[in-house]
């Protein structure tokens, strides 16, 4: 084995830190070697639930054993895992297994949490608290490390291509380190751009001098300066956007939603109508077809929804599968109106957006008189909505 498991840890810290994530390195037995601290949700998980933990690491390090490529997969509580196999000259060395935060923080997987909080004596407020303090955040834990330049990630593409990057730039750090190089710098050298290439752009104050090495390390600093100069101009462009609107669907986010009920309830807004729309079959469709698929399948489903309303009206993404629509001064017949137009529009996805499938949803609704109601119609209408799912399960 040419690299240690150090060295595989400490360059994996490079990627997988600045993007909020942790993660553990194991060997071909699955022994740990290298460990980061984990998010404070999965550090209560791994102490409170250990099995559940246990035996979803294990699913996930045997399918490790089955590709050389990267892969991600949802936890049971909707946190994002990455696997990344450790290959050399075609054996299998081990894995590293972490989270990057969550995939979604929907209602499906609050109902979860509670879940699990009952199993594993919990208190339910606490791990709910947790959990939506890391979705919501962005940056999952807190660390000490002092080369660190957090930024966020976009997507699934986005995640596994920085964990391929690592794969490529682990692959020619063995290989460096097979030909001996005879320059003092490389290694140092090489770090830098390590970080680089992880997109981690933090400064270094170790770069005063005029030695070759120092004048070095200048050059890498003025290369960075100008990632983070490129990196503030990209974001400052996108920012506004993306702090109201959902990434994949373009639709409002849970942001949104909670001005939205605190202006009902402020300038004492009534009648307010609540719309929960919630996918069938997702979960059927990602596994048959592929996340891609069911993404595509989630984007088709909130433009079929923002068709069937003004547009003005207030369309939010909840997390996964589920929306919302809030509809100020609408009246029971004009909601069905709106659920009529959601149903034909959803039967036509399929042919306008080249689905391999078919896709329904069930709805609920609440309609409110008094605005200081907001939040109970919502969880009203959402029972309704599970009501609906329920029949149509029961019928088949």
């Amino acid at each position: 084995m040419t690299l240690t498991y150090e060295e595989i840890g400490k360059t994996l810290e490079k990627f997988v830190l600045p993007i909020g994530g942790s993660f553990k390195l194991f060997d071909k037995n699955m022994h740990l070697h290298y460990d980061t601290k984990p998010s404070p949700l999965c550090k209560i998980l791994l102490t409170k639930a250990p099995a559940i933990c246990k035996n979803f690491m294990e699913e996930i390090f045997s399918e490790t054993k089955k590709t050389k490529e990267p892969f991600i997969e949802k936890c049971p509580v909707g946190k994002l895992v990455f696997a990344i196999p450790i290959h050399e000259n075609n054996q299998f060395l081990g894995a590293a297994i972490g989270s990057v935060g969550f995939a979604s923080f929907s209602r499906r997987r609050r109902r979860t949490l509670i879940e699990i909080s009952k199993e594993a004596n919990i208190p339910e407020e606490k791990l709910l608290k947790v959990a939506e303090n890391e979705f919501l955040s962005r940056k999952y834990f807190t660390t000490t490390h002092k080369n660190i330049f957090f930024r966020e990630i976009r997507n699934r593409e986005n995640l596994i291509n920085i964990l391929n990057r690592f794969a490529r730039t682990l692959k020619i750090k063995a290989q460096l380190k097979k030909i001996k190089t005879e320059c003092k710098y490389t290694y140092e050298l090489a770090d830098a751009v390590e970080y680089m290439i992880a997109g981690n752009f933090s400064k270094n104050s170790e770069t005063e001098g005029i030695t070759e090495e120092k004048l070095i390390k200048q050059l890498v600093e003025i290369a960075k300066e100008t990632c983070r100069e490129l990196l503030d101009i990209a974001m400052s462009e996108s920012i506004r956007w993306k702090a109201y609107h959902d990434n994949l669907t373009g639709v409002y986010n849970r942001y949104v939603l909670d001005e939205e009920i605190s202006k009902i309830e402020e300038l004492k807004i009534a009648p307010v109508a609540f719309i929960l729309i919630d996918m069938d079959n997702l979960k059927k469709i990602n596994d048959k077809y592929g996340h891609k698929a069911g993404d595509k399948a989630i984007y088709a489903v909130a433009q079929s929804i923002k068709e069937a309303v003004r547009r003005n009206d207030i369309v939010v993404r909840l997390g996964g599968d589920e929306f919302i629509i809030v509809l100020p001064g609408f009246s029971e017949k004009k909601v069905m109106e709106i659920i009529y137009r959601i149903e034909r529009n959803i039967k036509e996805v399929k042919k306008i957006h080249n689905l391999p499938f078919n896709l329904t949803v069930s709805m609920g609704y609440e309609i409110i008189q008094k605005p200081e109601k907001a939040k109970d119609a919502i969880i009203k209408a959402d029972k309704k909505m599970y009501s609906c799912k329920k029949c149509k399960k029961d019928k088949n």
